[in-house]
């Protein structure tokens, strides 16, 4: 696994892992910079290359597969943009995130009592409203490929900094330091409470973009802190983590690192259908920007035992938690608003000679859950020049918590219109389309709050629109919805159904006809048993949907008790249905039939675009039923502008379902198709790789 999370688990297991940014996928997107050079391979050539072939290429004809449909995407793409031959390359910072250019915004005042937008500078697009290059007490030590716990002998003797600082200057001793940047490394933890009464003036401290699970206790020590900067980080949400407990309670023990109702993480469905969700979306970029004047003289508690290690920062002007995905709930930003500014007390014993504290602060989150109120896109005002983006139309720029234009459209895929192009797109993270703007559309960089998800996906609709010249904007199709879950905000009929490229290739078909019977008889009595449907998986549109998971993967996943006892009851309750699928795959991956942990069966699934996060390697779809042929098949997105239709009639279908797929339209109304996807959630996990694993046999 390339992703940041996993780079930081496995670190701090001791393993030495490297960060491979080529392979690097932004939230389950496409890699970062993935241009494939189609060349002719001569014979000569076949040995040394087949020695070099990385593990997740090791099958033959997946390299192949690749060039195919890089060729396919390259002919899309140079017909609208020749500049574009290879795509645009992205530019990154060791963490795989895109550098953005360089904005200039007013810093925030100490004595500011009315919010200000957020700063960013060309090393971070969320961070403090201060520059530490101006500052002669400042020193720079972001970029150096730092891991772990940082400590202060890299100040003191910058040589042992694997990246020795160009820019390092300290002119004055380390104790007058008040300027320190450690942003876009991968540390998770700072110097002790000793250590750190070496820097007792620091004032601005930049922590974004490295592997902080929680804030550093020892910062309790940095009396004179006025700038945090912790975004981009895996800052968990329990009280404990955001130092919201007494310094004695935040080491006692792990028991009191839980929250409820703090605790932002995804259900199954939230991970496998791309909808909107508290732990997938930290990119819809609603930050908030919280401000609260305190009258010139504060009143201090006379116990200090009680008070939070947070709370006891008195300095504290700016606190930045944007773009973390467990700390992106409202409660928990009620709950660190309270503690920093309706119940402002400080030790009085520490405090009182000290005089008035004016104190304003600002705390910045990114809020997800829940999501904020959204007027109808069909609103007379919504691109009012009076309009500041707050939903309330008073031009005051008040309202940062909520923007006019909806991020996303309809709850779920399942009630996504699948020939949408906005619906096809909606399960890619925020993240991900910006990069395929400037990656496959060769626009320039955009910096997430200043571009939002909303204006992501009207700019990358617009773009698609523009390319495609043939669509008839009066067309409408019988499965169309004119509804407001259907329609983007600012986008028109000509955007929503501009078409892609459409390949098709056949999965392997099962010969044993009579297997094939038999399976389907005992799909229609499985189907029989309910009346009405019986969705288990809501986020899905289909009529019946059941899951069932191997006897396995109860023990990689650590099903309690009662959970045991729950699948092992409804596995022998099909049991024969189990044992038939497990026969059909035997026939076509026999490796492949001994390592799926779960097995959905379903019945008239409908179109629903999603992706399946929760995969770790690529799924097998088979369907069948009195459908015509030629429909119903799996749709996938293979790049940019290149979709497969993967023909899975009597037939199994190995797809990446890390890639937005959905069901092809049929007959739903009139015939009956059954589905059975055999996928792996636990085990080792696989590269993604090609999201199809058969050249294609024709294009539309």
């Amino acid at each position: 696994m390339t992703g940041k999370a996993a780079r930081a688990r496995l670190a701090r297991q001791g393993i030495d892992v490297k960060t491979d940014l080529t392979k690097h996928r932004p939230c389950g997107g496409a890699p970062i910079n993935i241009n494939i050079n189609i060349i002719e391979k001569t014979e000569s050539d076949d040995d040394d290359d087949d020695d070099d072939l990385t593990s997740s290429s090791l099958n033959d004809g997946i390299i192949s597969i690749q060039i195919k449909l890089e060729e396919f995407e390259q002919l899309e793409r140079v017909k609208y943009r020749p500049h574009l031959i290879t795509r645009k390359d992205v530019p990154m910072d060791n963490h795989g995130s895109m550098i953005v250019p360089t904005t200039t915004t007013t810093t925030i005042p100490p004595n500011t009592t009315t919010s200000t937008s957020t700063d960013t500078s060309s090393k971070d697009v969320v961070t403090s409203s201060t520059s530490s290059n101006d500052n002669d007490n400042s020193c720079d030590l972001s970029e150096h490929n730092l891991r772990g716990e940082f400590t202060i002998d890299l100040i003191l003797f910058p040589t042992t900094i694997p990246t020795t600082p160009t820019n390092f200057s300290l002119s004055l001793s380390i104790s007058m330091l008040t300027d320190l940047d450690l942003s876009r490394n991968e540390l998770w933890d700072l110097p002790s409470y000793e250590a750190m009464e070496a820097i007792p003036n620091l004032q601005k401290l930049n922590l974004s973009r490295n592997w902080f699970s929680e804030l550093p206790i020892s910062i309790e020590k940095l009396y004179k802190l006025q700038y945090l900067n912790v975004s981009h980080n895996m800052l968990r949400s329990s009280k404990a983590a955001l130092l919201l407990l007494p310094a004695a309670l935040s080491t006692t023990t792990t028991t009191m690192m839980t929250d409820d109702g703090d605790d932002t993480s995804t259900t199954n469905d939230d991970n496998k259908d791309g909808s909107s969700s508290s732990n997938n979306n930290s990119n819809n970029n609603d930050t908030i920007v919280v401000n609260e004047t305190n009258n010139n003289k504060c009143t201090f508690e006379n116990n200090s035992s009680i008070i939070s290690i947070l709370r006891s920062l008195e300095c504290l002007i700016e606190l930045d938690l944007t773009f973390n995905q467990k700390c992106g709930h409202q409660k928990l930003k009620d709950k660190i608003e309270k503690e920093l500014y309706n119940n402002n007390k400080v030790n009085n014993n520490k405090n009182k000679n000290k005089g008035n504290i004016n104190k304003c602060c600002v705390l910045k989150m990114t809020i997800n859950f829940p999501p904020p109120h959204r007027p109808s896109p069909t609103s007379s005002s919504m691109h009012s020049d009076e309009d500041d983006g707050d939903g309330d139309g008073d031009g005051d720029g008040d309202g940062a918590t909520s923007r006019i234009r909806a991020d996303f459209v309809g709850a779920s895929a399942a009630v996504r219109n699948p020939n949408l192009l906005r619906s096809q797109l909606e399960c890619w993270s925020t993240t991900a389309l910006r990069r395929r703007l400037v990656a496959d559309f060769g626009q320039e960089p955009s910096c997430p709050i200043q571009c939002t998800r909303s204006d992501a996906m009207d700019q990358l609709l617009s773009l698609y629109a523009e390319e495609n010249q043939y669509v008839n904007d009066d067309t409408e199709d019988e499965n169309d919805n004119d509804n407001d879950n259907n329609k983007g905000d600012a986008t028109t009929a000509r955007c929503q159904r501009a078409q892609r490229k459409i390949i098709r290739t056949d999965g392997i078909l099962i010969e044993d006809e009579s297997l094939r019977n038999d399976l389907l008889l005992a799909l229609k009595e499985w189907k029989s048993k309910w009346t009405d449907k019986n969705n288990e998986r809501t986020s899905i549109n289909a009529e019946n949907y059941m899951i069932l998971t191997s006897p396995e993967s109860w023990e990689s996943v650590g099903l309690n008790r009662k959970k045991r006892y729950k699948a092992e009851k409804k596995l022998n309750e099909h049991r024969i249905l189990w044992d038939l699928a497990k026969s059909v795959m035997s026939t076509v991956d026999e490796e492949f039939s001994n390592h799926y942990t779960a097995l959905a069966v379903t019945h008239n699934f409908i179109g629903s675009p999603h992706i399946d996060r929760q995969n770790v390697g690529p799924f097998y779809g088979l369907s069948v039923g009195d459908f015509d042929d030629g429909t119903g098949g799996i749709m996938v997105e293979c790049s940019a502008r290149i979709v497969a239709h993967v023909n899975t009639k009597n037939r199994l279908g190995k797809v990446d379902g890390r890639f937005p797929h959905w069901v092809a339209p049929y007959d739903n109304i009139r015939k009956d198709r059954y589905s059975l996807i055999f996928y792996q959630t636990s085990g080792e996990y696989q590269n993604i790789g090609p999201p199809i694993f058969k050249e294609p046999i024709t294009t539309e």
